[in-house]
């Protein structure tokens, strides 16, 4: 069999094979081929501040309630000089600061966790009420005589006109602790929590109050702030007491500040499947389990190959010179994580630092290794000053620029100082201009949501990329950049 034969076989069956389990993995676990809207992961912080009178210094807090539609992972608590333990006391837990030394100064405590959707635990236990006690008989006449009318209305309406009445209707609830009072005798159900909303960049420095019921066994809450009722998955329940969230001693009262941001999560909750092996294979085959630190991990992996078929199109079938084949995907995958301003900013500075340090290697000859070591220390300390720079003007550069690929960074000075020596200064600039303009292209296409999501989904995908590889590495024709260049040979000009 001929060589050409044996790469079209090869790759017709990689391709195949990954439509196949794709196909397989939609049909038998119900994974969509388009993301939808999955519920979102959050990552929340909690900030206090305090000042230490100079004693041993103690802060208590108070974890986030149970009934939630999340549930609380990947926990990190951070005070520099304070021990950490955690504590449950008739069933409430605790997580203390402590400090025997004498503490003086501003304190900054911080909790740090990720929010993952699950399926509320127990719901008619943790919204249960205990024996409840009327405040007169009066008033649990009134009750008995609304009853029967109001239980033949939806609940919700019910829910939203008491605990938005002002003793209109119902002039007997002199409060809103009669309000809800009244409620749990109507329905037996219905506790009062402190939470937040759940929002883009939420940031906020007090609870709000909410009423939690249930309707159907699924769990609304009752915002007291604008009087409306909304699903609980919208809402982040904190503690059944508004205040404190802690508790101290040896430190003033601390400000405390809560945030939320939204962390996408593109998996989808896939479907039971079959119980036939190829089921079976297909569902332990899948990232859903995983950490979504992990995922994230995985996800740029997979998109690495995405990155190297763009880069190779463009260097195969375009004809686009480019340092190298996996720089451009590589600073594309950096992209993604700093945007591409800050990108191409970066890039700039490294090959204007490029032309610098080769005119100092030159002067000092240094070999090979030694200068490689010289370059990447140089590239980490102008990151440490760009993180810097980045912090004082309110970005968030920690992330962006750990994850910047400083060895590329690295081997980018270098592959421009030989080429300015090698090819010019023209050649040299043109070489990263169109490695930036490479960058950018795999940037626009691994950006894409849906790419995102097909990745992570269908890992199987992978296998189309590779018989999309093999099958271009066979590709032996004209370039299009080579069809301009020979132009006058394809179509020679008629003769005078």
């Amino acid at each position: 069999m001929k060589r050409s034969s044996l790469a079209f076989l090869v790759a017709s069956i990689a391709i195949a094979l990954g439509l196949g389990i794709m196909e397989a993995r939609h049909s038998l676990l119900k994974v969509p081929y388009s993301p939808k809207s999955f519920t979102g992961v959050w990552d929340i912080e909690l900030l206090l501040q305090s000042v230490a009178s100079g004693r041993s210094a103690r802060l208590s807090l108070y974890p986030p309630s149970e009934a939630n539609l999340f549930s609380v992972t990947e926990r990190d608590f951070t005070n520099p000089g304070y021990s950490l333990s955690a504590i449950s006391l008739e069933g409430k837990q605790e997580i203390i600061f402590a400090n025997k030394k004498p503490a003086e100064g501003e304190q900054t405590f911080s909790l740090r966790f990720r929010l993952k959707s699950e399926k509320l635990s127990r719901p008619l236990e943790v919204i249960a009420t205990s024996p409840l006690i009327l405040p007169s008989h009066d008033f649990e006449r009134e009750l008995k005589k609304s009853r029967k009318k109001l239980l033949t209305r939806p609940k919700a309406e019910v829910v939203q006109e008491i605990l938005s009445d002002r003793r209109v209707l119902y002039p007997y609830l002199n409060s809103r602790s009669q309000r809800m009072l009244a409620l749990q005798y109507l329905y037996q159900d219905g506790k009062e929590f402190f939470g937040f909303p759940l929002m883009d960049e939420l940031k906020v420095n007090r609870l709000n109050r909410y009423f939690l019921f249930l309707i159907e066994e699924n769990p609304f809450v009752y915002q007291f702030s604008d009087k409306k009722i909304y699903p609980l998955r919208k809402v982040f329940l904190w503690s059944e007491h508004q205040e404190p969230i802690a508790s101290w001693k040896g430190l003033s009262e601390p400000s405390w500040q809560l945030s939320a941001t939204p962390v996408r999560a593109l998996l989808p909750r896939t479907r039971d499947h079959d119980g036939s092996t190829l089921g079976r294979a297909l569902a332990w085959f899948s990232f859903e389990r995983l950490s979504y630190g992990t995922q994230f991990g995985l996800r740029l992996l997979l998109l690495l190959p995405i990155a190297s078929l763009v880069v190779a199109i463009l260097r195969n079938v375009v004809g686009l010179k480019t340092f190298g084949t996996f720089m451009p995907a590589l600073l594309a995958l950096a992209f993604r994580e700093t945007g591409p301003l800050f990108g191409i900013a970066a890039v700039a500075s490294v090959v204007g630092l490029g032309a610098v340090l080769r005119l100092i290697y030159k002067y000092l000859r240094l070999l090979f290794v030694p200068r490689m070591t010289a370059s990447l220390s140089v590239v980490i300390l102008i990151i440490c000053l760009g993180s810097l720079v980045l912090h004082d003007n309110d970005f968030r550069p920690s992330s962006s620029l750990v994850i910047f690929p400083v060895i590329i960074l690295t081997m980018m000075i270098e592959r421009f100082s030989v080429s300015l020596e090698e090819v010019g200064v023209k050649e040299a600039l043109k070489l990263s201009t169109n490695s930036v303009l490479a960058a950018l292209l795999c940037y626009a296409a691994i950006s894409s949501e849906w790419i995102n999501y097909l990745v992570l989904s269908f890992p199987e995908v992978t296998l189309l990329i590779l018989g999309s590889g093999i099958l271009l590495g066979r590709y032996t024709g004209y370039r299009l950049f080579e069809l301009v260049r020979f132009r006058d040979i394809v179509h020679p000009p008629e003769a005078g």
